[in-house]
């Protein structure tokens, strides 16, 4: 069951235990391949590109979600999401989504975006891309049918398919989306997030030969 003393807070980049307290959560949580350097990490909290929510059981720091956000384009991507170790199986990574989406509907943005390990690719971790798939769609994410999405990360296992995965944040229920939009929010991100340059093949290679709109699967 979840407790009911949860609250959430920005974080504030200035405030060094603050920091110390998330930065913790992000080490001990998040796998070590995927994790960035400290300095990199304090630069994006420190950035107003990047919108990081904490979670607190109490007066403990018990989880965030760090996204990157683009209000022009009005979308924000999940880059991180993590419960500490000691606070699993109580509800917190449900209720840390909900705040996220909460919070970025304050800030009037359409879509927040997740980069997801392909459940349908045979791989060893199946079984918990299928359970991470499936735990971001009980809580009201879709998988972007159509769309075989490209990580441009130079350490991404060679072979590793993906799949991107959406929230419509302003609930408009709406069944698809529009390949243009998301074209152009995708480009954003592997200029801004990846520092790729914006003629990048993969782009290309992802997007060509698909239809205008692109359906939202449950």
């Amino acid at each position: 069951m979840m407790t009911s003393d949860l609250t959430f807070k920005n974080l504030i980049g200035t405030d060094a235990n603050q920091f110390d307290e998330f930065f913790k959560i992000y080490v001990e949580s998040i796998e070590k391949s995927e994790q960035k350097p400290e300095e990199k990490i304090l630069a994006m909290c420190q950035s107003r590109d990047y919108h990081i929510r904490l979670l607190y059981s109490g007066l403990k720091n018990s989880g965030f979600t760090l996204s990157y956000v683009n209000p022009e384009e009005k979308f924000a991507l999940l880059e991180y999401m993590a419960v500490d170790r000691h606070e699993r199986s109580h509800g917190h990574g449900s209720a840390l989504l909900r705040d996220l989406v909460g919070s970025l509907s304050k800030k009037n943005l359409d879509w927040l975006f997740l980069e997801v390990d392909s459940p349908y690719q045979k791989s060893p971790d199946l079984d918990a891309r299928i359970r991470r798939v499936n735990f971001y769609k009980k809580n009201g994410c879709r998988e972007i049918e159509s769309l075989d999405y490209i990580l441009p990360l130079p350490s991404a296992p060679s072979g590793l398919k993906m799949k991107l995965m959406t929230y419509d944040v302003r609930d408009r229920r709406v069944g698809s989306i529009d390949t243009r939009v998301l074209k152009q929010a995708v480009q954003d991100i592997y200029i801004r997030v990846y520092n790729c340059d914006p003629t990048d093949h993969r782009l290309e290679k992802m997007f060509s030969n698909l239809p205008e709109t692109l359906n939202l699967k449950n």
